[in-house]
């Protein structure tokens, strides 16, 4: 009875390393099947043919009563020919599809309706984990109608999730000045002085050397980059602001970040872009202003009239 038992567990230690290697093959086939793929970053351009995309415009306003939405964007996405042409119905100039399109390729419409989400044209797909990221960057030239997006997109780059992101246009300075995602809480305003910043104290005051600059380029309007920094100190505040404006070919971007010292704490950046400049007194006081098309303005900075 001994001998048998014996046998039969030597048996069983033979085949341990065997179940230990089919468990091991079994791990590693899901994970190249299922996680591999999905956190896999694909970056691919209009070059490799996995993304076609075309500007065009709604016929009837309501379409996107029956899309899903995406930061402030609506969307939809078609995947058999007798969904395309009933859309086709709604939209004018889709991109030409056919039903062997849909084996390899789905379809993808985005709708914005306020300045900020139309004028814009997709710059890059990827996919993120279980996520198809679709990002965004907006026209040189903003036209009231230019509302929509269509796109032929390859299944390769489709998942489950879809976000949109609307990226900010930013201010490039190619290595002229120090970038704005590169400051940090220890940046001061003599580093600020040092590196042809115009500083302004209290939100009102420019401390710098260099006040005839901030003149000159809401005046002349000629390529080029302004770098403002705003510092208050006092009982209830303790911070600073670096704010970039850039002009370029009659496009004005402006990027920003605040720095609060008392909480250690750096804002997200925040943007704003527009076509015009504007320089106006009130009550002592001079306003630069940036606006765009819509009328939409943004206070780039105000100083005593002294």
């Amino acid at each position: 009875m001994e001998n048998t038992n014996l046998k039969n567990s030597k048996h069983i230690i033979k085949k341990i390393p065997i179940i230990i290697v089919i468990i091991f093959l079994i791990i590693t086939t899901i994970l190249f099947i299922y996680i591999i793929p999905n956190n896999t970053k694909i970056n691919k351009s209009v070059d490799n043919n996995l993304f076609v995309q075309q500007n065009t415009n709604y016929i009837f306003f309501d379409n996107y009563r029956n899309m899903l939405q995406s930061n402030d964007l609506f969307y939809k996405r078609i995947y058999n020919y007798d969904d395309y042409i009933k859309e086709k119905e709604l939209w004018t100039e889709l991109i030409e599809m056919n039903p062997n399109d849909f084996k390899d390729y789905f379809f993808l419409i985005i709708f914005g309706s306020t300045y900020k989400t139309t004028g814009l044209y997709i710059s890059n797909i990827y996919t993120e984990n279980n996520k198809t990221c679709i990002e965004l960057k907006r026209k040189d030239k903003w036209l009231i109608d230019d509302t929509c997006i269509c796109a032929k997109i390859s299944k390769e780059l489709d998942r489950q999730d879809l976000e949109i992101i609307n990226l900010p246009n930013l201010v490039t300075t190619n290595g002229k000045y120090i970038e704005l995602d590169e400051i940090t809480l220890n940046y001061s305003k003599e580093q600020a002085i040092n590196d042809g910043c115009i500083v302004i104290e209290n939100n009102k005051k420019i401390v710098s050397n260099n006040k005839n600059e901030l003149d000159y380029f809401f005046e002349n309007k000629k390529n080029g980059i302004l770098r403002l920094y705003f510092y208050r100190t006092d009982d209830l505040s303790d911070y600073f602001c670096v704010k970039y404006i850039q002009y370029n070919n009659g496009i004005i971007n402006i990027n920003w970040r605040t720095y609060n010292l008392k909480g250690n704490e750096i804002s997200p950046t925040l943007s704003f872009t527009g076509d015009t400049l504007e320089k106006d007194s009130n009550n002592k006081t001079i306003n630069y202003v940036c606006s765009n098309e819509m009328g939409d303005t943004e206070l780039v900075c105000f100083i005593d009239d002294n």
